[in-house]
């Protein structure tokens, strides 16, 4: 009834995936915490796996790849290829949309692994993989996975990766007057009613044209492309690129105004590489208008973008070194048109082209000294950053050492003399019947203040840390932390924990040592859960409690939470928070 109940559970949340994702998302987190508190591996697979699938949601973009990363742990290689597969899939769109593109490549090609008894699946995958390879600039490679995934779709009758492989190609290799993979696709689009694509491809292929020099043939696509808007879910996000496109292609057709409204009305600031698209078609305008004080203000504004995005995502450098040459170009026609204006004034002439060698001259002695300063800038900035990260450990390692020499202090200097204290009032031969029960509460409240002192040098220096390891250590804390709070503290394992070095097993326990005290004096929980898990270099923490959840602000965390923050950055983690007043808190930390 149990197994029945929970995949009823699963398949509500799963039936609002597409059309209320934000509704099933939070169903299923719900039922991960349930499966977290009363664990069942196969049920907290399944949860885990589908929670992978949300990568779209850039504000939960790194929970996600914590649960892929969980799911993947608690997969079987033989039992589950699908999940792992799909995992990694998921791993590698993840990272794509972090531009963090060998690594998407790497968890792109484990799941080829994965799924390579399935070859329509194998070919999604490289289509996906294609897509960053020509973010990464390799087009050829590009194209092979391309071929390889339409060679695929065509003999296992998959229309809509078909029609994409070919309207992609189309894109790489078709020039002016060369369409053929474009139109193969867009065939295979309308002739399966594959509006989506259909209506991309359009918009494509009229893009191509009216930067050609083809702008009837544009503006006549993109009134067929309006007939599809009924059909089509995507047609409202396109509509800005929609612009561009008539944009551009009137002010092929010489009608200047109509063109710039267009243009101007296309520029969105959340798109970057839209954005810069238009402000190229903006800037070529402004130049075939004649208007250079507006061709050099777009010019400027577009070149303050490029800065902005500092040359991290290599399709944006594609893109650069696209402007770079479209501007030489442009460079060179307007000089030829003044060659031709004053070729009688030889003079004018001579001096113009002086003029030109000097500019250019000063452009590139701009240019090397813009391009030194900001390698100077990034070298600084890596440098602090390198001295911030060691002072950070040299603090904690000094706060280790000054823990260590008061929890001695402690032990040798107090607990010696209340070991005395005691011995001395051991020695009295007879005691009065009136003082006898006096006598024994001062016995008795030596030995509490002993084993006081004792569990507090503990605390401050665990020595059990370096004898049996850090599961032992835990298991210690948190069970005489429970009894001594009255709260339920369970502990969780899973990898080879005993692999961490003793650094990195002191930081982890003062890690959970910090957030479970902060559990018994803030959170009023009356249970808690403690996971981790390592494996091949990634150590997971998990804290769950049923608490009151978090009420402070931003900004106003506590001296702890800094502690944590400061020893987790310190190893190069990165930590997250889950918190709903009433509703309990999770901290995710991953390593």
């Amino acid at each position: 009834n149990k197994s029945e109940s929970f995949q009823q559970q699963l398949t509500d949340a799963l039936q609002v995936k597409y059309t209320q994702p934000d509704s099933a998302r939070r169903r299923l987190l719900q039922l991960l915490q349930e499966h977290w508190r009363n664990p069942d591996n196969e049920a907290l697979r399944n949860i885990l796996v589908e929670l992978s699938q949300f990568t779209a949601d850039v504000k939960h973009q790194q929970q996600t790849l914590h649960f892929a990363k969980r799911a993947i742990l608690l997969c079987d290689t033989q039992r589950h290829q699908d999940d792992l597969s799909t995992l990694y899939k998921n791993i590698g769109s993840l990272y794509a949309q972090q531009a963090r593109y060998p690594e998407s490549m790497e968890a792109r090609t484990k799941a080829i692994w994965y799924a390579r008894s399935k070859p329509l699946a194998v070919a999604r995958i490289e289509h996906d993989m294609a897509n960053i390879v020509v973010t990464m600039g390799n087009i050829p490679r590009a194209l092979n996975y391309y071929k390889r995934s339409l060679q695929t779709a065509v003999a296992y009758g998959d229309s809509q990766l078909w029609a994409c492989a070919l309207l992609n190609i189309g894109q790489l290799i078709e020039g002016k007057d060369d369409f053929t993979y474009s139109d193969s696709g867009l065939q295979v689009a309308q002739k399966f009613k594959l509006y989506d694509i259909l209506y991309t491809g359009i918009i494509n292929k009229s893009s191509a044209l009216a930067i050609n020099g083809r702008p009837k043939e544009a503006l006549l696509l993109l009134t067929a492309a309006d007939t599809l808007n009924q059909y089509t879910g995507i047609a409202a996000r396109l509509g800005l690129k929609v612009r561009e496109i008539r944009g551009t292609a009137y002010a092929g057709l010489g009608q200047y105004k109509r063109a710039e409204e267009l243009l101007l009305s296309s520029l969105d600031s959340g798109n970057v590489l839209h954005l810069m698209s238009s402000l190229k078609q903006l800037r070529n305008l402004y130049v075939q208008q004649g208007d250079f004080k507006k061709a050099l203000h777009t010019a400027d504004q577009l070149q303050g973008l490029l800065d902005s995005v500092g040359g991290q995502d290599a399709r944006l450098r594609t893109i650069a070194s696209e402007l770079i040459y479209s501007n030489a170009r442009q460079s060179k026609e307007l000089a030829q048109n003044k060659l031709a204006m004053f070729k009688k004034e030889m003079t004018i002439k001579t001096r113009n082209i002086w003029i030109g060698i000097i500019t250019a001259a000063a452009c590139v002695l701009f240019t090397i000294i813009i391009l030194l300063r900001r390698a100077y800038r990034q070298r600084q900035k890596i440098q602090i950053a390198e001295q911030m990260n060691l002072q950070l450990m040299a603090r904690i390692a000094g706060e280790e050492q000054e823990r260590k020499r008061i929890s001695q202090e402690l032990h040798d200097g107090i607990g010696g003399i209340l070991s005395a204290a005691k011995m001395s009032l051991s020695a009295v031969d007879s005691v009065s019947q009136e003082q006898m029960v006096k006598y024994e509460q001062g016995i008795g409240l030596l030995d509490e203040a002993f084993d006081e002192l004792r569990q507090t040098a503990h605390n401050l220096s665990p020595h059990i840390l370096q004898n049996k390891g850090l599961i032992p250590t835990l298991t210690d804390y948190c069970a005489k932390t429970a009894e001594a709070q009255h709260i339920d503290i369970r502990l969780q394992t899973l990898g080879q924990l005993s692999e961490l070095d003793q650094e990195k097993a002191l930081t982890t326990y003062r890690i959970i040592q910090e957030l479970i005290q902060n559990v018994v004096k803030h959170s009023g929980a009356s249970t808690a859960m403690v996971q981790l898990s390592y494996k091949e270099g990634h150590l997971d923490i998990t804290v769950d409690d049923n608490g009151r959840g978090l009420l402070q602000r931003a900004g106003e965390e506590g001296i702890g939470m800094d502690n944590i923050r400061n020893r987790v950055a310190a190893l190069g983690g990165h930590m997250d928070i889950d918190s709903q007043p009433g509703e309990g808190t999770t901290v995710y930390i991953n390593i």
